[in-house]
């Protein structure tokens, strides 16, 4: 009987052990998602961006820096057009810690956010992001004439679509 109680505790002890809190708490993520990527484990941390800047901007382009990330496997890049859309649709991966963001419209804001992720164990889990906010360039005035008197010169231009307004500097 004494050998059959404890081979009885034995396994009762076992059994709890496989389905402790602890073990639970393994699958268990943080934070919000964006979609495909996951949420970091609690024993999976990924570093923040920090540093985010502006390094260049066009007409259809925007240019990116940030510090690197210990440890990231990459970083994602996502971007909206806030006139347009309320969500964050748009967006690429880079194993660098600068990116050029092209295709984009001419005279438009756009709201940027990068974030580090690490793959591991075919998912990607990602740190808090950095974001910005910046526009587009303005196209280059086209059809410029300049007729002149004694007194006055006068501007003309082609009037660009997207432009809300002009600005005249002399020397």
């Amino acid at each position: 009987i004494s050998i059959l109680l404890t081979l009885i505790i034995t396994l009762s002890a076992s059994l709890t052990i496989m389905i402790t809190p602890e073990a639970a708490t393994q699958e268990e993520t943080t934070g919000p998602t964006e979609p495909g990527i996951t949420d970091t484990p609690v024993d999976l941390q990924v570093g923040d961006v920090t540093g985010l800047k502006v390094t260049k901007t066009s007409t259809n382009y925007i240019s990116l820096k940030w510090n690197k990330v210990k440890g990231a496997t990459g970083y994602t890049i996502l971007y909206r057009n806030p006139a347009k859309t309320k969500t964050y649709g748009n967006g690429k991966n880079t194993v660098n810690n600068s990116t050029t963001i092209s295709g984009l419209g001419t005279a438009c804001q756009y709201d940027l956010q990068v974030f580090a992720y690490i793959k591991s164990s075919g998912k990607m889990y990602k740190g808090e992001a950095a974001y910005s906010r910046t526009a587009t360039n303005p196209k280059k005035v086209t059809g410029l004439k300049l007729t002149s008197s004694s007194k006055n010169i006068s501007l003309k231009w082609k009037k660009s679509g997207v432009a809300t307004g002009y600005k005249i500097y002399r020397a």
